[in-house]
């Protein structure tokens, strides 16, 4: 035995001895092999290891934030338009000029909303094109966001899908 093997092997005692791989959480726990009959059999072990670790693999992850960004992009889009309809009902009766100042303001800030829902819709539907490309079954790929229909949705008042 060389120098370099006895001094890890004292090191590895050292630790050993001083409880260093004791894992209090897993002590005495048995071991998890089942394995899941739904993956293919040359992926399970990277599967479970990811399981095992709270990972997930990258389209599922791009399908989440594809979802968050969809529901908070119409969330900002239905309040700029409520926002919208408030102002114009609440100037309904009123002619003169400050109301017309106001008015051209309301439908100002809700162009800009528009717009910014054309912008977030863009960016919404690359993420759609690389969680594409990445999902391993083409039946789960998404269609991409229809920011007009969903505009049409919001101005006609018509309930989310």
């Amino acid at each position: 035995m060389d120098f370099s093997q006895w001094l890890s092997d004292r090191k590895i005692e050292e630790a050993q001895q001083s409880g260093e791989f004791d894992t209090s959480g897993f002590r005495g726990k048995p071991l998890d092999l089942t394995e899941n009959p739904f993956v293919p059999e040359d992926q399970r072990l990277a599967f479970k290891l990811m399981k095992d670790n709270d990972l997930v693999p990258a389209w599922i992850g791009d399908g989440k934030e594809i979802r968050e960004t969809i529901s908070r992009a119409i969330q900002r889009a239905e309040r700029a338009h409520a926002t919208f309809q408030a102002t114009l009902r609440r100037l309904e009766a009123r002619i003169d000029v400050e109301a017309i100042y106001a008015r051209e303001d309301a439908y100002r800030a809700w162009d800009k909303a528009r717009e910014r829902f054309h912008t977030e819709g863009a960016r919404i539907n690359r993420l759609i094109n690389t969680y594409n490309l990445r999902v391993p079954i083409s039946d789960l790929q998404r269609l991409y966001f229809n920011v007009e229909r969903e505009l049409d949705r919001i101005e006609n008042g018509r309930s989310q899908r």
